[in-house]
């Protein structure tokens, strides 16, 4: 039954998240436009043409197309901003068992200002739906107290998962480290309840990409590009090199080109001089460097060899958390045909360029203050269980996003930096009662 207080308190609930998406996307406010990538021409491309994304999924891009509702990409970054919110408000509740208020509007604003947040949320990519994803899982495998599985995260999980295939691999390795951890601790039941749902969700979010693609082109695939990448890393690491030393009458095709390897993958993809040009193209029309893959990971060395330049890339990304890679000026040509307000980008601060140096600085000084204000007060006696949990999940997923993204792609800040913010917003909630609990000493003893 409504009452005034339940009215009150709901439009209260609402003014907070709606604040909270607002403090989030500070520098969305701050460039004038939604910040463009490189590869966020490519989604909007393919999105107004419905057309499958050659050298991706392409369910970000039919996001794009939807929430766009035309060309107002202001839209999808606005929907961007309020899911990254709406997640924040169940995190803020399970670490500090508080409905979110002034203090959580602050750390917003922090986190909005001076972590990688506000630059991932403000993106036209798809990258915070990748961290987001992940929270959803430990939504589904650690429900709050006093709740059952919630069919709506679920569901949640699967739409922000199928946004980019990174998420699905690394989704899949935190629920297999997960799934031993529940079965060494709590027992096969308990990991029956977490791993049914949880797997249904990857497996959901497998379907809502072919059925993009299939609603798109008549064809149901996830992706058509992912022998090329995973060639061109082959090619990058030298693994592709040793292999075909190793096997000189294999791969015919390949041997032609023996002598240009090891290459960057970048040029590999999408140089003019690119060999794969004659190899089929990013889609890999003619079959071969799907069977070269499964030839070089199926040989026991090659595999070793990929796996160990994966973990050295890996040990790189981990430390790569500057802000502002891609994100330089875009030459504004590009955008002509697919931005309805071209003065708008014109006039953005993107468009002129961003001193990123100096906020990567800030954000520096700003990671440092609260992990050291964390050890000095011993914060982490007070942490309840839950908050330690989320805690361990947060830096083992650290650690597998730069692992995943480190052996399947060349280092890139980007990669660690969508995921990074969560130790800040972790800190910093942790911090809130300690804080909370000396302004009303002092306060008391003032009075």
């Amino acid at each position: 039954m409504l009452t005034a207080k339940s009215i009150t308190g709901r439009a209260g609930s609402m003014a907070i998240t709606a604040a909270a998406t607002l403090l989030v996307l500070i520098p969305l406010l701050y460039n004038g436009t939604p910040l463009y990538y490189p590869d966020s021409m490519g989604y909007i491309f393919w999105g107004q043409m419905w057309d499958p994304v050659p050298e991706r999924v392409s369910s970000y891009a039919a996001f794009i197309r939807v929430a766009a509702m035309g060309r107002d990409l202001w839209i999808p970054i606005l929907i961007q901003g309020l899911c990254t919110v709406l997640v924040l408000i169940r995190l803020w509740k399970l670490l500090t068992g508080e409905k979110p208020s002034s203090g959580f509007l602050f750390i917003v604003f922090l986190l909005g200002l001076l972590s990688p947040l506000g630059w991932t949320a403000s993106t036209l990519m798809p990258d915070i739906f990748c961290v987001l994803s992940s929270i959803y899982l430990y939504f589904i495998i650690f429900p709050e107290k006093g709740q059952r599985f919630s069919v709506a995260d679920l569901l949640l999980f699967s739409l922000c998962t199928s946004q980019h295939l990174s998420a699905v691999i690394i989704n899949l390795a935190l629920l297999l480290i997960i799934c031993a951890w529940l079965l060494l601790k709590k027992g096969p039941v308990r990991l029956l309840k977490a791993a049914i749902p949880a797997f249904t969700g990857i497996a959901m979010a497998l379907l809502i990409t072919g059925l993009i693609h299939w609603s798109m082109s008549r064809q149901f695939f996830i992706s058509r590009s992912g022998p090329a990448f995973l060639t061109a890393r082959l090619a990058e690491t030298g693994v592709a090199t040793r292999y075909l030393g190793r096997n000189p009458q294999s791969f015919p095709e390949f041997q032609s080109l023996h002598y240009r390897f090891p290459m960057p993958a970048e040029h590999f993809l999408w140089k003019p001089d690119s060999p794969i040009k004659e190899l089929g193209g990013i889609n890999d029309d003619k079959g071969l460097m799907r069977k070269f893959t499964r030839s070089v990971l199926t040989d026991p060395s090659s595999l070793f060899l990929f796996f160990k330049a994966g973990i050295k890339s890996g040990m790189k990304q981990f430390f790569l958390l500057d802000v502002g890679d891609g994100l330089i000026a875009a030459d504004c040509l590009q955008l002509t045909f697919y931005l309805e307000n071209q003065a708008e980008y014109i006039n953005a601060r993107q468009h002129f360029g961003i001193d990123f140096e100096k906020f990567n600085n800030f954000s520096f000084i700003f990671w440092c203050v609260p992990v050291l204000i964390f050890i000095l007060t011993g914060s982490v006696s007070r942490l309840s269980p839950e908050s330690k949990h989320l805690g361990v999940f947060i830096i083992i997923m650290l650690i597998i996003n730069a692992l995943v993204n480190g052996t399947l792609s060349t280092p890139l800040n980007r990669y660690q930096v969508r995921v990074f913010w969560l130790v800040y917003f972790w800190l910093l909630a942790a911090l809130y009662p300690t804080v909370k609990n000396l302004s009303s000493y002092f306060r008391n003893q003032h009075t």
